[in-house]
């Protein structure tokens, strides 16, 4: 009950552009974030969401990571102290929570202080940052020596065996297997129209290389006719062949550079840093030996924002506007079913869950 409307506020938050914007455009935003919670599939959010302790190491560490970026962001425009010591705390619990996590803590800080390198041409680098530095090894510590992690790297054997390039070859198949998953096919749907929104928005605004931005255009389209010839009306993915796991991959580190591009260019560091931090959360993932669902989360969980971000550049007069509210309405429509199954089998095990304690206390007595 805390950790949704926590995370969806410092979401929202993120993808508020500098500037003033009217109230129309926030609440679609706000609207935006909503559709964007329930358009994440049910496998995902029964293995991670709403798995009591999967959601303490995967959905929590959102809260306390955006707290971290957003006071890392004021402790560079201001000497107060009290932010720098929120951002050591910040730090430690996102790194004491999971791999992934420590992973996106040292990325923001790595991005944003090149950043800070490149725009005010500082040579050195705050010296409260090690405190930062030091506050993510104490939280990661118990996390990287803990006997879990050793048994997961030492359960699969067949894994264990391979050669480092094969181990990263395999993973990078599997990752984008489970991204592209018939589980997380509405996420999928609304993740490539932004990838479009964005490949017409820096085209029109002329961001960066103009054949690079062509082509990324037209590859977008051609990615959605893809995805959508390759999905039945049911919505069952068909298996995919390796060049099309490939082709998948090749897109999202297109994407990935045009997104960084896009927010370098619109000097939206701090989004710039979170999206670097997310995309890293699950590079990372192609050394591990196991692959669950619920490791796309912190990478799901983050992109809410930078979509709501590119919505607000692209859909910036009142008409725009309405035409992509009517397209959140038409995404909202399989979100309430996603959340209402969600809701319906909670409604069920309740029953089931009032009858096991009724027998366990009858059977005290």
């Amino acid at each position: 009950i805390i950790e949704g409307p926590c995370d969806g506020y410092f979401t929202e938050k993120v993808s508020q552009a500098r500037t003033e914007r009217k109230i129309l455009q926030k609440s679609i935003v706000a609207i935006f974030i909503c559709v964007l919670y329930g358009s994440v599939g049910v496998a995902i959010h029964r293995l991670g969401t709403y798995w009591f302790a999967a959601s303490f190491m995967y959905v929590l560490p959102t809260f306390s990571f955006m707290l971290f970026a957003l006071f890392y962001e004021k402790s560079l425009r201001s000497e107060k102290a009290l932010y720098k010591i929120i951002c050591v705390v910040m730090a430690y619990v996102t790194a004491f929570s999971q791999e992934q996590w420590v992973v996106a803590i040292v990325g923001y800080l790595l991005c944003r202080n090149m950043m800070v390198k490149v725009i005010t041409k500082e040579k050195k680098i705050g010296t409260w940052n090690l405190a930062v530095v030091f506050g993510t090894i104490i939280g990661a510590i118990p996390i990287f020596t803990s006997p879990a992690a050793y048994a997961r790297m030492e359960s699969n054997a067949t894994f264990a065996e391979k050669s480092l390039l094969e181990r990263i070859l395999d993973n990078i198949v599997q990752i984008v297997k489970i991204f592209f998953t018939k589980d997380n096919k509405l996420y999928i749907h609304i993740f490539l129209v932004m990838a479009f929104i964005l490949a017409i928005y820096v085209l029109k605004e002329k961001h960066g290389n103009k054949y690079i931005n062509r082509l990324y255009t037209i590859v977008s389209i051609l990615m959605i006719i893809l995805y959508s010839i390759r999905t039945d009306y049911q919505g069952v993915v068909y298996e995919y062949n390796i060049w099309i796991i490939y082709i998948y991959f090749v897109y999202i580190l297109f994407m990935t550079y045009e997104v960084c591009i896009f927010l370098f260019i619109e000097e939206e560091y701090c989004k710039l840093s979170i999206y670097i931090a997310a995309f890293l959360s699950v590079a990372c993932l192609i050394i591990v030996p196991e692959l669950p669902l619920r490791v796309l989360i912190p990478y799901i969980l983050l992109s809410f924002g930078i979509f709501g971000f590119i919505i607000i550049k692209a859909f910036d007069s009142e008409i725009k506007i309405w035409i992509m509210f009517s397209l959140i309405l038409f995404w909202a429509k399989d979100a309430f079913f996603n959340v209402k199954s969600i809701y319906v089998g909670y409604e069920k095990n309740y029953l089931v869950h009032q009858y096991n304690d009724k027998k366990i206390r009858e059977a005290a007595n």
